[in-house]
């Protein structure tokens, strides 16, 4: 590694202005592609679901009122009716207008048929009878269509229904679809939607209805919806698939962005400290600025033209946040040993030599296994995080390379001005950092077992505590989000999310019997007739986004599977239902994977069979330990559910970034055995020396994600605070405790095969 990097050091010295100049020129080539990545994100987290309510051509409206069937309410449907006309606007008052006007129209025209038939059997007519025997055929004719729409679902048997045929075949005023529409309760009329219409467009206690308007414009039919509705003192809200997607899109953007002043803020605070320098402090804010605007322009052109598809949201933010971190990283670490060598006395140039040398090879050592994770987070495709593979491997590779050429060609080209005031003062040594090292070495073995427990404490909760993609739970408040309880709870099932479901090879009575198991399972509501005789609704009674909904889902595709018949389920719970059982399939699989593919990067680098394994070990426990403090927080105390995605993102950067500090510290020790110290001596020397600057490079990658916690997005909050408590434990309980007292314990063997 060192005779490459010496040979890539002179190279840096000796072309060091045309670095930059090449850095400026793919800054400033970048600038207008970056901004349009945002043009390719998508904030839709309902998976292409089938659901009509979340086609992104309609929006559904949930009504709360004390009395959805009063007059009052009959009158706010026609006014929206009358809005979006009637073949854009379905509500229960809408569907019973349709058919009262069909069910008018066919009265008539059968009293028409009957008539004349009836005249035709006795070769008369109208005028050739009296009066009585008119009125008496008439009568006859109207008993015939009362009878023949007696067994209809769609109409009310009884007095109602009789006078409303009689009034209709004599053309009275008062049964004309307009005057039954506005005069009669729902219960009284006598054309009565379906039992599956009426199941899905009113509550049983009529306090509760859901309408839907054909147009794509949530924000147009949110304002007129809560206008009308507003005035008919109903409350409303408006949801849907753009509704949920403009509540991400608004809430994301913004929050990504107070997310990423904030991390930016405090990198500023933290390296300014760091170096007592207020140019040093700056220095990451500007190599971070151009390394984002180059990702984000490659990532627009990868997307766009090459793979032709979106990125999920979650991808910018999480990226941002990442590269802003590592960038800082990086930056402070190789700017770290180089204000530590010129306080040794070394000359600037020689300075920028070793800590290129040393530093930067630390740094291209820990690069490695992070986009090495990154990759096989790719490799794997999961839901919604696919792309974060990909992008997050572009963009720590863009903060590598910057951090070992852009940043030593500045060194070289502005030297101490990159820490002005510096005034040639050595950085003194910890004497806390000396004191942990003794007091790591006395009690190495207490630290383990203790550190063992706890760790296998966190693993019994990782098991216990479901995570799943409640999304819904973890969106900021909406009317859009908060549709989906308010219907949830009136309705008693998910009227919203239906699933539905086809069989293709079964008779009328198997499918009735199969139809009838559906519904004794628990969790399931009711399954009603879809479009045709194959298909049906699945309702479900927990909102399908949550747990129970997707536990209901496994146990309906268990039912159907042994049930030997051909189906086909579709709807919002079975593509997170099935995304959900592709994560716990793969996540053993994704770590496995992962360790194995460290271990090697470390084996090759480290030439040691031990301290790699040691690390995967410790690091697997910290996102153990990790995991259960946001669930002790997020789950125990504010009620937020455990999103899956967070988990992964956990284990990714802490199986990734989290390796970086142990990569610096092992190195430093591995370094002063190199210039003869004893192991035990060294770790008391690697700890002092690299100690304070791994804590504060630590600090501020912790702190850069836990600002995600200030979006107002308890979705990214969970990510930020998962990721952010990770880094700290590695950064502290790692570095200062676990991994000095592990390598006291194995001494010598340490670096075996290696020698040293």
């Amino acid at each position: 590694m060192n005779p490459n990097l010496n040979d890539f050091d002179l190279w840096i010295k000796h072309n060091r202005k045309y670095i930059i100049l090449v850095w400026v020129m793919a800054f400033l080539i970048a600038a207008p592609f970056a901004a349009n990545l945002f043009s390719i994100v998508s904030y839709n987290v309902t998976g292409g679901n089938s659901s009509a309510i979340n086609a992104t051509h309609t929006q559904a409206i949930v009504f709360t009122n004390p009395n959805l069937l009063s007059n009052n309410s009959k009158l706010m449907f026609e006014n929206l009716s009358s809005t979006y006309a009637k073949t854009g606007f379905t509500s229960v008052y809408s569907v019973e207008f349709l058919l009262l006007n069909s069910t008018y129209n066919a009265i008539i025209s059968q009293a028409h048929i009957i008539e004349s038939a009836l005249y035709a059997a006795n070769n008369i007519t109208a005028q050739d009878v009296s009066p009585s025997l008119n009125y008496t055929i008439h009568r006859e004719a109207i008993f015939k269509i009362y009878s023949g729409l007696n067994s209809s679902d769609n109409l009310k048997p009884g007095p109602t229904l009789l006078s409303f045929v009689s009034d209709s075949v004599n053309g009275y005023n008062n049964a004309t679809p307009e005057y039954i529409f506005n005069t009669y309760n729902f219960p009284h009329y006598p054309v009565m939607p379906t039992n599956g219409t009426m199941l899905t467009l009113i509550n049983a206690e009529h306090n509760a209805a859901i309408a839907v308007v054909n147009t794509s414009n949530y924000t147009a039919v949110s304002s007129t919806i809560g206008r009308i509705s507003g005035f008919f003192n109903t409350h409303s809200y408006v949801t849907g698939s753009s509704a949920l997607t403009g509540s991400i899109k608004s809430s994301t953007q913004t929050g990504t962005t107070i997310a990423i002043m904030i991390g930016i803020l405090i990198a500023i605070i933290v390296t300014g400290f760091i170096f007592r320098s207020p140019v040093a402090a700056f220095v990451p804010l500007l190599i971070f600025g151009v390394d984002l605007t180059i990702a984000y322009a490659i990532f627009f052109a990868i997307f766009r033209f090459i793979a032709d598809k979106s990125v999920s949201f979650f991808d910018p933010a999480i990226t941002s946040i990442l590269m802003l971190g590592l960038s800082t990283d990086y930056i402070v670490y190789i700017l770290y040993r180089y204000r530590q060598e010129r306080g040794y006395g070394v000359t600037s140039r020689k300075a920028a030599s070793l800590s290129l040398k040393w530093a930067g090879g630390a740094v291209l050592i820990s690069s490695i296994t992070i986009i090495s994770a990154y990759i096989v987070l790719y490799a794997f495709n999961m839901a919604f995080i696919g792309s974060s593979g990909a992008m997050n491997a572009v963009g720590i590779g863009i903060v590598l390379l910057s951090a070992l050429t852009l940043l030593p060609s500045m060194i070289y080209s502005a030297g101490d001005r990159l820490i002005y005031p510096h005034k040639g003062r050595r950085i003194r040594d910890g004497k806390f950092f000396r004191s942990l090292a003794r007091l790591d070495q006395k009690n190495s073995k207490k630290f383990i077992v203790i550190f063992i427990v706890v760790a296998l404490i966190s693993a019994y909760i990782f098991i216990s505590v479901s995570s799943g993609f409640d999304f819904l739970g973890l969106l900021p408040n909406s009317q859009a989000k908060s549709a989906f309880y308010v219907s949830t709870s009136n309705f008693g099932f998910d009227v919203l999310d239906p699933m539905i479901l086809t069989i293709t090879n079964a008779n009328a009575s198997s499918t009735a019997t199969l139809i009838s198991g559906l519904d004794n399972i628990s969790g399931v509501y009711t399954t009603v007739p879809g479009a045709n005789a194959r298909t049906f609704n699945v309702y479900l009674k927990s909102n399908g986004f949550s747990n129970g909904a997707l536990s209901t889902y496994n146990k309906m595709i268990f039912y159907l599977s042994s049930s030997n018949v051909s189906y086909s389920l579709v709807g919002l719970q079975s593509f997170l239902g099935d995304s959900l059982n592709s994560f716990a399939r793969d996540i053993p699989l994704l770590v496995t994977v992962l360790g194995i593919v460290i271990f090697f990067i470390l084996l090759i680098l480290l030439r040691s069979i031990f301290t790699p394994l040691r690390l995967i070990l410790m690091l697997m426990a910290i996102v153990l330990i990790a995991n259960a403090i946001t669930v002790g927080i997020f789950y125990f105390v504010f009620s937020f559910p455990i999103i899956i995605i967070a988990q992964v993102f956990l284990i990714i950067n802490i199986m990734g970034v989290g390796v970086d500090y142990d990569i610096f510290l092992v190195l430093r020790i591995r370094e002063h055995v190199r210039k003869g110290l004893s192991t035990e001596k060294a770790i008391e020397e690697g700890l002092v020396k690299s100690g304070p600057v791994i804590i504060s490079i630590g600090v501020i990658l912790a702190t850069v994600f836990l600002s995600l916690i200030s979006s107002g997005i308890p979705l990214l909050a969970e990510v930020g605070f998962m990721v952010g408590a990770g880094i700290l434990l590695d950064t502290f309980l790692s570095i200062l405790i676990i991994i000095p007292s592990f390598m006291f314990i194995i001494s010598k063997y340490n670096w075996w095969p290696s020698k040293n």
